[in-house]
C-alpha cells in the first residue's frame, strides 16, 4: 500500500507517533512517505532541549527538501506562516501529493493546520484518515486568562480548520477514550465514526536492561536496597509535581527512599519544585535530571523502582516496557494503564493517598516485580507501535476496499 503520513511538525529525534507509526508500516511492508514542514513543533526551550539530546541541530528549522529515514521518505515543505504558537500553514501540498500518488493519505491534528491542507486535494483519489489526540481546548486546563483565549482561538478558528478535514474523512481516529468524547462534545462528530487506536511504545528500545540498571544507580549512588521513585516527562503546571514532592517528603519520613524527576519545561515550574525540594529537606534525597534522549531515558525506567505520572503521557507507556509498576490517578482519562494489576490507582489530588501508594510499592519487591512483568505484557497486547500501526493498516484497508 502506498501511504502518506502528513503532519504539520516531524521531529523524529524526539520520537512521536508520527515517526513510530511510519516505521513500523515500512517494515510491514508498505510504501510510506512523511510530508511535513520545514521545522520542529515549537517547544519551549527548544534549543537547550536538542543540545541536551545531542541533537546535530541547533534550531527549529530542518529546511526545505527530501531525504530517507528508516526505509520512508520524507518531504519537508516550506511554512507559509505559523500563527498563535503552532497554527503552521504549509505550502505546495498538492504538487507533493500530486508527485507521491498515495492510495490513502493520514492526516495527523488538523487543528495545526498544515496536515488539513492535505484534505483540500482528495480530487487526486486518495483515501483520507484523520486523527485527532488534543482532548481539551488548551494544553494546561488552568482557569486563567491566557487559556480563555487560547480556549475561544481554538473554537474560533482551530475547530474550523479541524472540522474542514474531518468532515472529507474517510475514517476518523482518536488516540485515547477521552479525545474520542472531545470530539463528539466540541466537534459533533458522532461517537460510531470514530475509532480508538492508542499510541504505543517502541518495544525494541524501551525493554528492561539490568546492566544499564546497575551502572545508571551507581552513578546516582543508590544502592539496590534503596527504592528509587521516578516521573519524566515535560515540566508543565498541569502535571502538579509538586504533589509528588509533597507525597514523597511523607514516604521519606517512613522509609529510605530516593525521587528521580526527569524533564525539562516550564522555567517557573522547575524554580517552584527545587524551591520546594529545599523547604521540605529533601536536597540530598532528590535528583533533577534534564531532558534526556530516548536510549539514555529508557535506561533510567529501567533503573528505578516505581514511576509516578499525574496526567496522560506516552512516558508512562515507554515505563511500562522498561518493567516499571506505575502509580497513577484515579481518572478515565489514564488508569486503562494499569489494566493488567500492573500498577496502583490514588484519589486525584490527595498527597495523602499518593504518599500510601507509593509506600506501598516501595516496601514490597515481590509486589513491584510482579507488576513489571505485568507491565510488559500490557504494552505488547495494547501499546506497541507494532500494534498501532496493525490497527491503523485495518483502518486504511477497509477505507481502500469502500
Amino acid at each position: 500500500m502506498k501511504i502518506a503520513q502528513v503532519c504539520a511538525y516531524f521531529q523524529p529525534e524526539f520520537g512521536y507517533d508520527e515517526y513510530y507509526v511510519s516505521k513500523n508500516l515500512v517494515q510491514l511492508g508498505h510504501d510510506v512517505s512523511v510530508v511535513t514542514s520545514d521545522r520542529i513543533y515549537p517547544l519551549k526551550n527548544v534549543e537547550k532541549l536538542l543540545a541536551e539530546i545531542g541533537s546535530k541541530y541547533t534550531t527549529r528549522k530542518r529546511g526545505v527538501g527530501v531525504s530517507t529515514l528508516d526505509g520512508f521518505t520524507v518531504y519537508r515543505l516550506p511554512s507559509a506562516i505559523e500563527l498563535f504558537l503552532d497554527l503552521n500553514l504549509i505550502l505546495n501540498m498538492r504538487s507533493t501529493l500530486k508527485k507521491i500518488k498515495p492510495e490513502l493519505v493520514h492526516c495527523h491534528e488538523p487543528i495545526l493546520g498544515g496536515s488539513a491542507l492535505a484534505a483540500a486535494h482528495k480530487d487526486l483519489g486518495f483515501k483520507l484518515v484523520v486523527d485527532q489526540h488534543a482532548y481539551a481546548t488548551t494544553f494546561q486546563e488552568t482557569d486563567s486568562f491566557k487559556n480563555k483565549v487560547v480556549h475561544y482561538q481554538y473554537l474560533i478558528l482551530r475547530k474550523r480548520i479541524a472540522n474542514y478535514a474531518l468532515k472529507r474523512a474517510d475514517a476518523i481516529v482518536a488516540v485515547t477514550e477521552r479525545t474520542k468524547q472531545f470530539m463528539v462534545d466540541v466537534h459533533g462528530i458522532p461517537a460510531d465514526k470514530i475509532e480508538v487506536v492508542n499510541l504505543g511504545v517502541d518495544e525494541k528500545l524501551f525493554k528492561f536492561d539490568a546492566v544499564a540498571r546497575a551502572r545508571v544507580r551507581k552513578e546516582l549512588g543508590v544502592s539496590e536496597k534503596t527504592p528509587v521513585i521516578l516521573t519524566a516527562g515535560r515540566l508543565d503546571p498541569a502535571k502538579k509535581l509538586d504533589q509528588l514532592v509533597k507525597a514523597f517528603k511523607k514516604l521519606r519520613n517512613r522509609l529510605e527512599t530516593r525521587l528521580v524527576i526527569i524533564g525539562t519545561g516550564d522555567e517557573a515550574v522547575e524554580h517552584r519544585l527545587h524551591k520546594l525540594v529545599e523547604t521540605l529537606g529533601l536536597g540530598k534525597s532528590v535528583k533533577f535530571i534534564k531532558f534526556v534522549n530516548k536510549s539514555k531515558l529508557a535506561e533510567y525506567y529501567s533503573a528505578a523502582d516505581v514511576g509516578f505520572w499525574n496526567k496522560a503521557s506516552i512516558t508512562i507507556i515507554e515505563a511500562m516496557g522498561c518493567k516499571l509498576p506505575v502509580v497513577i490517578p484515579d481518572q478515565t482519562t489514564i488508569k486503562a494503564y494499569v489494566a493488567n494489576k500492573n500498577g496502583l490507582l490514588f484519589a486525584e489530588d490527595d498527597v495523602d493517598a499518593l504518599s500510601e501508594q507509593l509506600y506501598a510499592l516501595a516496601l514490597d519487591k515481590k509486589q513491584r516485580l510482579k507488576m513489571g512483568e505485568r507491565a510488559v505484557e500490557l504494552v505488547a497486547r495494547k501499546y506497541s507501535y507494532r500494534m498501532t500501526a496493525k490497527r491503523l493498516l485495518k483502518i486504511y484497508k477497509r477505507c481502500l476496499s469502500e
